[in-house]
Formats: C-alpha cells, structure tokens, sequence
C-alpha cells in the first residue's frame, strides 16, 4: 500500500512540475527565474519547489485573501506583511507583475536562509521552507520542536518536492 501511496505523491509532484515549468516558460519567465536564482544564490531546485507548494496551477494572477486579512500575490504567493521589504530589497516596483513576482519570492527565500544562518539554525531545505512561511519570531520555537502544525506540514511538502526534483535531475544526468 505504501508503495502506491508514493507513486501517487510522485505523479501529482510531477503533474505540478509539468505545469509550473509550462507557465514559466509560456509566459517567457524562466530564463528571470533562472537569473534570480544566480542573483540571490538560491537553489533552483528550492525555488521551484516553494513555487510549486505556493501555487500549484502556475498561475501568476492568483490574488489569494487570508483569514488574518492579509493577501498573497503571484506565483510566489507573497504575503502582504512581506511587499515592502521584498520590494525595497530588489528595487522592484510591482508585487503583481510577474517578473518581480519572481524576483522578489526568489530575495525573500534568499532572506530566509540569511535569518537561520544568523541565529545559527540548520539551512536545510526543510528550515529555509518554514522560514519562508513562518513568521521570523516563530521559527526558532518550530525548527527545536518540529510541531505538527500547518508551518511544519508547508516545509514537509517543500522538502518532498524538493527530493523530488532532484531525483528527476539524477535520473536525466544518468539517461533514464
């Protein structure tokens, strides 16, 4: 039964992927996305799989209104309470236009690793997620208590779709 239950998480992550890189690449967004990721020294592969999680249709239009009253916008699903800084830190003008949409995602992920190298936490995948996410006053609490808790559950998908993603990049350097 376990084995089937992660062919299925597998195609749903590969379906996932499928879209997202088709949207990037439609809309003439991979090559900034790619870019970026050179700028800010972040993984592709961990910007690809915050995307996906964030907004699995690939869809940069997605305004979404959370139950706390703040917003997320674009393909990274940027949190109103972060805008001002995402766009001060890349000089970027406009949340919603697509381009800076990425730019910014890609700078707050960056922004993410610097807040847990600093407080001298692990840079794993699965942190650099929660920070993400999370709040910066929240993350100490949740990275030494792993709590169960939608933060956590958000960093478990990040860090599957991670794995995922390198397990295609294995199989595509080998031919398989």
């Amino acid at each position: 039964m376990k084995k089937y239950l992660y062919l299925i998480i597998a195609l749903v992550v590969a379906s996932k992927i499928d879209v997202m890189a088709e949207s990037l690449i439609k809309n003439d967004e991979y090559d900034h996305f790619v870019k970026c990721c050179e700028k800010y020294n972040v993984d592709e592969k961990l910007a690809l799989s915050i995307l996906i999680v964030e907004n699995p249709k690939g869809d940069n239009s997605i305004i979404k209104e959370n139950s706390d009253g703040t917003c997320d916008y674009g393909y990274f699903q940027i949190n109103t309470c972060n805008i001002e800084c995402a766009l001060k830190g890349t000089g970027c003008e406009n949340i919603t236009d697509p381009k800076n949409n990425i730019e910014c995602g890609i700078y707050l992920i960056s922004l993410s690793k610097l807040k847990l190298i600093k407080k001298w936490l692990d840079t794993s995948v699965f942190n650099i997620a929660m920070q993400y996410h999370l709040p910066s006053d929240l993350i100490e609490f949740y990275v030494n208590n792993n709590s169960d808790t939608k933060g956590y559950r958000y960093a478990v998908k990040v860090t599957d779709t991670y794995n995922y993603l390198k397990v295609i990049e294995r199989k595509n350097k080998n031919g398989k």
